[in-house]
């Protein structure tokens, strides 16, 4: 994220992009997907995927009108709304959206 807003010629600190997305996250606007580890240390590392709580806002703030974000981000809010408990997999940078 940070790395974006970088790339869009925005100052802004790390801290700064934890604390908004901490708001967008108290508004029930998006909710982070925490990355699946048996070690600690590597649970308490930053880096977490983020996903719309409305599908909506994708569609609307997007340019590109990504399909493929936007289906992961419908089936992202199916499972959690059947009770699922969600984590992102990292296997050597093969990423597995939603390990169960």
């Amino acid at each position: 994220m940070l790395n974006y807003i970088k790339s869009q010629k925005i100052t802004a600190s790390i801290n700064t992009v934890i604390k908004y997305l901490s708001h967008l996250e108290k508004a029930y606007a998006i909710r982070k997907l925490p990355k699946y580890s048996l070690k600690v240390k590597r649970k308490l590392e930053f880096f977490e995927k983020v996903y719309n709580e409305d599908i909506a806002f994708s569609v609307i703030c997007r340019e590109d009108k990504d399909i493929t974000h936007n289906l992961e981000n419908i089936i992202y809010n199916e499972l959690i709304f059947m009770g699922y408990e969600l984590f992102l997999y990292d296997n050597n940078g093969k990423e597995i959206d939603f390990w169960l």
